[in-house]
């Protein structure tokens, strides 16, 4: 006979899992990580040049600290072995270069920048990834604004690097900071440089959307900071960074409608469209802007000068491997089983914008691509050959990597 009771038959409720305090300790140094690789060379402003190398070389030792301790997923094979040649024959030039200890401290920040950034891939989901970068940004454009309004407030005038107040006869060209936010002189920001703050404000308005689309938490508080980024972009006063801008846009409106493509050879003529309009594009952007841009001494200059044509080389097979790697993780569907109607998320954009970002900038702004755009592009790049799917496999069990869990201990 059945008896009735008031008392629910199922499990009681249980909370839901929450991060682990080491997870968000994790998440933080990440974070931490990333913006210092972000304001580059305004570490040398204010450390000085020995000043910055023991501070990278400290930020090195706790990451590998880190990496021993906790051991994340990583599959040696699948590293960026490209990326890594490029980084063992950066090294080379210290043993002819007049100026070894600058040779060395630049080896230096490349291999930080190297290790940080595999280091994230392996220990992040691509979720956790894209929301450190954004975080990391956040940071930057407040970083920046609270600096250049000290600066305007309390210098009342330029500053040089090394918190010197600049005299009447100072170059404009060796300013930290013009002190001038509110007028008309371009904003430098912590990295002390227009052009590569441009570069940043392009690369956090591309994030931010990436998370809006996305359904991020406070998605109103996203569009205020696309519409801060937007703004310091404008008044970096960088017509490089415009030009990027309308690239991304370019590759970003290739891809969606690569995405509506129901069988491979519906894409060829969308590959026809972009060649096109590259092209067009390029043409037009060369008769307007082709003598400020031919003056411009881009990263590829640099790394010709410093490493010879091996390393142009490399760096452009680097760069090569990464493009079609992010090409095809951002308009091919998810697929590691007969299914073939699964949804594409707005993070696999990430890698492939920023492609476009960097091809942009590297002819004309050497400190994008041979500085955070290097961490980013080693991180993006050790990060789809490690997760090529996202959500799917060791390196992307993220409840089990969120609750502090080692992955053979998911059910």
């Amino acid at each position: 006979m059945a008896i009735s009771t008031k008392h629910p038959a199922s499990a009681p409720p249980e909370a839901p899992a929450r991060e682990t305090t080491g997870h968000l300790l994790l998440r933080g140094w990440c974070v931490f990580v990333i913006v210092a690789a972000l304001i580059g060379s305004g570490w040398v402003f204010a450390l000085g040049p020995v000043g910055t190398g023991v501070f990278v070389a400290a930020t090195v030792i706790v990451t590998i600290v880190l990496w021993v301790t906790i051991r994340p997923p990583l599959q040696w094979r699948r590293l960026p072995w490209v990326a890594l040649a490029f980084l063992f024959w950066a090294a080379v030039p210290m043993v002819w270069s007049p100026r070894p200890a600058e040779a060395a401290v630049v080896w230096l920040l490349l291999a930080a920048a190297a290790v940080h950034a595999m280091f994230i891939a392996a220990a992040l989901t691509w979720r956790d990834v894209v929301r450190t970068v954004a975080s990391a940004l956040k940071w930057l454009i407040g970083l920046s604004i609270v600096f250049e309004l000290a600066v305007g407030v309390f210098v009342g005038g330029p500053l040089l690097p090394g918190f010197v107040v600049a005299s009447a006869d100072s170059d404009p060209a060796t300013f930290w900071s013009s002190g001038d936010f509110f007028g008309a002189s371009p904003l430098e920001g912590l990295v002390g440089d227009p052009g590569v703050l441009g570069a940043l404000m392009v690369l956090a308005m591309v994030v931010f959307v990436i998370r809006f689309a996305a359904r991020a938490p406070r998605r109103p508080a996203l569009l205020g900071w696309i519409v801060i980024a937007a703004f310091i972009l404008i008044r970096s006063g960088s017509t490089v960074s415009l030009l990027a801008l309308a690239g991304v846009t370019l590759v970003l409106t290739t891809v969606l409608l690569m995405r509506t493509a129901t069988h491979p050879g519906e894409r060829t003529r969308y590959y026809l469209l972009y060649a096109t309009a590259g092209l067009a594009g390029g043409a037009v952007v060369w008769i307007a802007f082709g003598a400020e841009l031919s003056r411009a001494e881009g990263a590829w200059a640099q790394v010709f000068a410093h490493l010879g044509p091996v390393g142009v080389v490399l760096l452009a097979l680097t760069l090569l491997a990464f493009i079609w790697r992010a090409w095809f993780f951002a308009i091919d569907r998810p697929r590691f089983d007969l299914r073939a109607d699964r949804p594409y998320s707005p993070l696999s954009l990430l890698p492939t914008l920023l492609a476009a970002l960097l091809l942009v900038e590297g002819v004309a702004e050497p400190g994008v691509l041979l500085l955070w755009g290097w961490m980013l592009l080693v991180l993006l790049g050790a990060k789809i050959k490690q997760a090529p799917l996202i959500g799917v496999g060791p390196a992307e069990q993220s409840m089990a990597i969120e609750r502090g869990e080692a992955p053979g201990q998911v059910s």
